[in-house]
């Protein structure tokens, strides 16, 4: 996994000068690699906020890394979490969330690194009904049922 946009740019121009410079072997003509590297490297955010009217119970993490204790955290309504990380150079980013709530158990994806018309940060809004995220007039929702 590249950490860092320097790590990626070394790698990157590794990668052209062993395969003769041209910029156009992986990528076609008139595309801006410059700019694709600094996008896949953008810090990036999530936000779950509790607007409803009880608790919830949230377990979320990625393939390496766990956000908060391992009992999970418990967000009070009115309260938020949220948390930022780097993107993966290749789009593979991705964080999950489970949701105790109301004797219910839900589970979603809070975050994919091919979201690139989401916002930044993707802020989920748990409400009594659903947990809810809207971008670009579109809102995805996730029922829980009382």
């Amino acid at each position: 996994m590249f950490r860092s946009l320097a790590t990626s740019i070394l790698l990157f121009s590794v990668f052209m000068a062993a395969h003769g410079g041209s910029g156009n072997l992986a990528f076609g003509a008139g595309v801006d690699v410059a700019k694709l590297v600094m996008e896949a490297n953008r810090p990036a955010g999530v936000v779950i906020e509790n607007v409803g009217s009880v608790p919830a119970h949230l377990f979320c993490q990625s393939k390496d890394d766990k956000i908060g204790p391992a009992d999970g955290l418990i967000i009070k309504p009115g309260e938020a979490i949220g948390w930022s990380f780097n993107n993966h150079i290749l789009g593979r980013t991705l964080f999950w969330c489970v949701l105790y709530w109301k004797n219910q158990r839900v589970s979603w994806d809070v975050y994919r690194g091919n979201w690139h018309d989401a916002p930044n940060p993707v802020k989920w809004l748990i409400h009594n009904d659903g947990i809810a995220c809207t971008w670009q007039n579109n809102r995805v929702w996730v029922v829980l049922h009382p």
